[in-house]
């Protein structure tokens, strides 16, 4: 009896061992949070802020608040998160970016997000050290979402796996995300103003959400 439960046994080792071999079993999908000062524990690679064309060398660093819109000029954010802390060989699955709504909206508004190829920005970056760098180039779209008249708490937005990926795999081309009104659905005359990662309470702080595979 013993004999036959310990053969049993391995061949259910084998089944399994074989079934993995052929892709029946699917890799585990791992969930990583990426919140400022939170997760992981003490993770300090969020970078955000915001410029605006008509105070196009004005910085903007350390405001507890971004925006996008027409706030006192047509304004756009500019939002990264370090993902070192993936492992190089993940596979993204898929990402999701939540956004505080800080300043709620009075119509509504169309938003867009474009991967920022370059140039390497810092909060301090001006509307003019970004839009007329040598360097500046947008990449593939990231994402979009529209933002209704008077929306408030989180606005989820689902990111390109894709675009997600390069951030993983080519971690020093990480330049994130440039978000603003997408013209092309019509100006709104409003604008919407997110949390920060300078926010002093987290759930206010922009969370970015990566699932995963190995």
């Amino acid at each position: 009896m013993t004999d036959r439960f310990a053969r049993s046994a391995l061949l259910c080792a084998v089944a399994i061992a074989l079934a993995s071999c052929s892709g029946e079993i699917e890799p585990e999908v791992i969930t990583q949070q990426f919140l400022y000062d939170v997760s992981p524990t003490g993770y300090a690679g969020a970078s955000d802020t915001y410029i605006n064309e008509s105070a196009p060398t004005t910085a903007y660093n350390g405001s507890s608040n971004v925006f996008a819109g027409n706030y006192f000029g047509n304004c756009s954010t500019l939002w990264r998160s370090d993902l070192t802390y993936l492992p190089i060989d993940a596979t993204v699955v898929s990402a999701e970016l939540d956004l505080y709504i800080s300043t709620k909206p009075t119509a509504d508004i169309r938003l867009k997000l474009m991967s920022v190829l370059g140039p390497i920005w810092g909060e301090a970056t001006t509307y003019n050290g970004l839009f007329t760098n040598a360097y500046f180039a947008l990449g593939a779209s990231a994402g979009s979402a529209t933002v209704l008249n008077g929306a408030s708490g989180y606005l989820r937005i689902p990111l390109d796996a894709a675009v997600v990926q390069t951030w993983v795999s080519e971690p020093y081309g990480n330049q994130g995300l440039l978000i603003q009104e997408d013209a092309s659905a019509g100006a709104s005359g409003t604008y919407v103003g997110f949390g920060s990662w300078h926010q002093p309470n987290s759930p206010f702080r922009p969370r970015l959400v990566v699932k995963y595979t190995l």
